[in-house]
């Protein structure tokens, strides 16, 4: 008659009731949970970045950087009325850059996806 062993090798494996848990394993786990908190790290990182990315102040601010920079060059080269023919230039550069996100939806649904 088959007698099953009772005096099993189980500390390699890390088995319930094993004397110890294999160094690799435990190596292995460390490594992963190291692993698993880089990852969490980078999608905080990158959920700021987004979010940075569609804030209205980061809209607002590209606005009135860009506004600024126009009237210096219109002043440097001496244009009529700086101050307010900056405005155009401005609010289209800005117009602009709240299109992309359209476009690049539109991008992503037909034109990358038969790729």
């Amino acid at each position: 008659m088959y007698q099953r062993p009772t005096n099993r090798d189980t500390s390699r494996i890390g088995l319930p009731g094993s004397q110890s848990i294999n160094p690799k394993i435990v190596t292995s786990i460390e490594e992963l949970k190291k692993e698993i908190d880089e990852i969490k790290t980078r999608n905080k990182r990158v959920e700021t970045d987004k979010a940075w990315e569609t804030s209205w102040t980061r809209k607002f601010l590209v606005l009135a950087l860009t506004y600024i920079v126009i009237v210096i060059f219109f002043f440097v080269v001496k244009l009529p009325n700086p101050f307010m023919n900056a405005v155009v230039p401005s609010v289209a550069f800005v117009l602009s850059t709240l299109t992309v996100p359209i476009f690049k939806k539109w991008w992503l649904s037909k034109i990358h996806k038969q790729k």
